[in-house]
């Protein structure tokens, strides 16, 4: 069912503004041609834009501060690409198109645009190498800006390396009419969010002047001038050289070269420890080979000093021994002497002896040897041993 407004009455302010509201969602890109462009002094750049195989043309307009960070210039006959929502503007009663956004179509124009840029931003000192900060050390965290699931993202995480990198991924558009912008809003948010970058990388593949066109924008490359985290920047392939990469700190050829020169410090480092643990190796299997040497010749020498060592005692224990049994014939034959001596005594001492000398033995009836007369009485009975005999007598005198 149709709705009916016959009936309700607006004033002319009313219905431009609720014919605004309709209009807000009809935000198509546009392509086309500039016919003419107005640039006078005040807050915007008015042109027209016509089509080349109809008799069509668009009012359009762009406000100044976004005219400015385009780059180039508006000129008749150039052919663009933009993006913006239509609106009528009140006080003419006028419908324009406000272009928020403007590419150059054409190699010649992008290329053109591209010169002019570059030559701007240089006298600036957007390029100064002085400017131009050194990649900290050992990074840890990488801020990381691209399309995802693209080949870019995929070949520089590849090159990056297994180096227990932290990554913030931000997705954006890399190519057509928002992509500048998409990616001005990536940067933004690394340098306005409390994350401790160390890096913050911007990258995608190759392409046409065109598709490159986001990373010749004058956006994007004040943003990344004005970023406090060191920014490469590796947009393309190595023939490719944007606008976006000659403001970068450092640029990369191409995403796989982005990874390796992020990775540099910890990829060295890795090379250091492992020449390192084989230089330790060498070493330690040297230094082994040295002391089993060192070792063997000590062992050597230690058994040679115990065989000498047992050789000179053995001799000495040699020596001692025949001095034992030298020293022991000498005295075996000094005992064998007195021995003989006493044996001579003992036998010259030998009652038998002396009773064959003629002497008696006499003894008490008690059988002790009488040795004095006055241990005997008188009638005693006294036997006397003989060398030949025994003989009993009675004391019957004692002088």
């Amino acid at each position: 069912m149709e709705n009916n407004h016959s009936d309700r009455i607006l004033t002319v302010s009313e219905y431009l503004e609720l014919l605004n509201e309709y209009l807000k969602p009809l935000n198509f890109s546009i392509s086309g041609e500039v016919s003419s462009v107005s640039d006078r002094a005040g807050n915007a750049v008015f042109f027209t834009v016509s089509d080349e195989k109809d008799q069509a043309k668009l009012d359009c307009v762009i406000w100044r501060f976004q005219y400015k960070n385009l780059g180039f210039k508006l000129e008749p006959g150039m052919k663009i690409k933009m993006s913006g929502a239509p609106n009528i503007y009140k006080p003419a009663g006028k419908l324009s198109y406000v272009a928020s956004n403007i590419i150059p179509t054409g190699e010649g124009a992008l290329q053109k645009a591209f010169e002019e840029l570059k030559k701007n931003l240089e006298k600036e000192g957007l390029f100064s190498q002085e400017r131009k900060r050194p990649l900290p050390s050992y990074p840890k965290t990488i801020g990381l800006i691209t399309a995802d699931n693209s080949d870019a993202k995929k070949d520089f995480e590849t090159h990056l390396g297994n180096y227990g990198f932290k990554i913030y991924f931000y997705d954006v558009r890399v190519e057509g009419l928002k992509s500048a912008e998409n990616v001005v809003k990536a940067i933004r948010y690394f340098n306005e969010k409390p994350i401790d970058l160390d890096i913050l990388t911007i990258t995608r593949g190759g392409g046409s002047l065109e598709s490159l066109q986001a990373f010749n924008s004058e956006i994007v490359a004040r943003a990344v001038f004005s970023s406090r985290i060191p920014v490469v920047s590796a947009i393309g392939h190595e023939r490719d050289f944007t606008i976006c990469d000659m403001v970068a700190d450092v640029r990369g050829s191409t995403p796989t070269d982005a990874g390796k020169i992020v990775s540099k410090d910890w990829r060295e480092a890795s090379q250091v420890i492992t020449q390192a643990k084989k230089d330790i190796f060498s070493a330690y299997n040297t230094a082994l080979i040295s002391y089993k040497e060192y070792l063997n010749l000590q062992t050597e020498r230690m058994s040679r000093a115990f065989k000498s060592s047992v050789e000179t005692a053995r001799n000495k224990i040699e020596n001692v021994g025949a001095t034992i049994v030298r020293e022991s014939g000498h005295l075996i034959s000094q005992y064998k002497q007195k021995l003989e001596y006493l044996g001579k005594v003992l036998d010259a001492m030998d009652p038998e002896k002396k009773l064959q000398q003629g002497y008696a033995i006499v003894r008490a009836p008690s059988g002790k040897v009488v040795k004095s007369v006055k241990s005997v009485e008188m009638g005693d009975i006294m036997k006397t041993q003989f060398s030949d005999g025994n003989v009993k007598s009675r004391v019957e005198n004692k002088n």
